[in-house]
């Protein structure tokens, strides 16, 4: 009766596998390039699948789903904490940019405080750049750290995160300049 259940269960998991290998591939494709790409892929594809699959098997004991479920909160603190971090960056970055619009230069003035105006001018630029380039590298290392089952749920994590971070960016921004210029009229 075991051997029966277990051979029932293998066949729809072979389905699930058959499945993906004959209908994920393109029988259009003419070119070697494109072909070996496309196995790439369907390979890649039954590797997680079979991963996943066996973690699912495999069932955390309490102690270990705690673990999980603190480092993942754990994780998120540092991230919010990093957000919330690069967004007050942003904010003084724009207000010393704002401070630095009302400066007259001295057309005398040497080449390191053209540099130094130009610098604090740019600030808020600077700044969302360092964090768009920075940021989603530490944020994908985190992701890591969660202890998440696929690789898949660790690229939507950093993306999401990621897409948080260009959107604070841009509304702290945004939101710097409108207060500070309805402030000055």
């Amino acid at each position: 009766h075991d051997d029966c259940e277990g051979l029932v269960q293998n066949r729809n998991t072979s389905f699930l596998y058959l499945n993906n290998v004959f209908g994920a591939w393109d029988y259009g494709i003419s070119n070697n390039e494109p072909a070996e790409f496309k196995s790439i892929s369907i390979k890649n594809e039954l590797v997680e699948q079979l991963q996943l699959e066996e973690r699912q098997r495999y069932k955390l004991t309490s102690l270990e789903q705690y673990r999980v479920y603190a480092a993942r909160f754990f994780v998120n603190l540092v991230v919010f904490a990093m957000l919330s971090g690069a967004g007050y960056l942003i904010y003084r970055a724009t207000r010393v940019s704002i401070s630095a619009t009302s400066e007259v230069l001295d057309p005398d003035a040497s080449f390191n405080i053209y540099a130094h105006y130009y610098v604090r001018k740019l600030s808020p630029s600077l700044c969302i750049t360092l964090a768009d380039l920075i940021l989603p590298i530490v944020f994908e290392r985190l992701a890591e750290l969660e202890g998440w089952p696929s690789p898949q749920y660790i690229i939507y994590g950093t993306l999401v995160r990621t897409v948080v971070l260009r959107l604070a960016s841009l509304c702290v921004f945004m939101a710097t300049f409108f207060y500070r210029i309805k402030g000055c009229q």
